[in-house]
C-alpha cells in the first residue's frame, strides 16, 4: 500500500520451513517481467523497489532474535510453538511502521496446551460471539476426515 520500509518476515521453527513461503514468493517473481521490474529478488531476501521494503525468512529461536521494525510478521507452523516467546520478540517491533499485521499459520499438530491451542480458543471465542471486541480476524479451515464425517452423520441420524 505504498508504505516505505514495510518489511515482512516469515518465521518458522526451522530454516527449511521458513524458506517454503519465501520460495513461493521468489518463484512467483522470477520470470515474470511485470513483477521483476518492481522487485529485486535474491535467494535470501526480496526488496520492493518502490518502498524499499524487505521480505525475508527467519527461524524462531527467540534467544538469537531481537524485535525488528517489521510491518508484518507471518508465523508459520505455529502448532509447534510451545509458548509465545518468539511471538513476543517479533511483535515487540510491530507498530514502528504504519498498519502492522501478524498472520498465524498452523495445523492442529501434536503440541497440546501450547500457543496454537490458546490461539484456537481465542479464535473460537470470537467466532461464537463471546468476544466481539477482539480485533483478530480468525480464519479456520478444517478438512473433513471421512471417518469423522461418517460417525457424525450416524450420530445425527440416531439423535435427531
Amino acid at each position: 500500500h505504498g508504505i516505505d520500509n514495510y518489511d515482512v518476515s516469515v518465521v518458522a521453527n526451522s530454516e527449511d520451513q521458513a524458506k517454503v513461503s519465501f520460495k513461493e514468493v521468489f518463484n512467483t517473481i522470477d520470470g515474470n517481467p511485470k513483477l521483476e521490474g518492481s522487485f529485486d529478488a535474491w535467494k535470501a531476501q526480496i526488496i520492493g523497489k518502490g518502498t524499499n521494503s524487505v521480505f525475508k525468512f527467519q527461524t524462531s529461536n527467540a534467544k538469537t532474535k531481537d524485535g525488528g521494525r517489521e510491518g508484518c510478521v507471518i508465523y508459520d507452523e505455529t502448532h509447534e510453538y510451545e509458548d509465545r516467546q518468539i511471538i513476543d520478540v517479533f511483535s515487540g517491533g510491530l507498530g514502528k511502521v504504519a498498519n502492522p499485521r501478524e498472520f498465524f499459520i498452523g495445523t492442529n499438530g501434536f503440541v497440546r496446551a501450547g500457543f496454537y491451542d490458546k490461539l484456537e480458543e481465542r479464535s473460537k471465542a470470537i467466532l461464537s460471539g463471546e468476544n466481539l471486541n477482539d480485533r483478530m480476524f480468525p480464519f479456520i479451515c478444517k478438512l473433513d476426515n471421512p471417518e469423522e464425517v461418517k460417525n457424525e452423520a450416524m450420530w445425527e441420524k440416531a439423535n435427531p
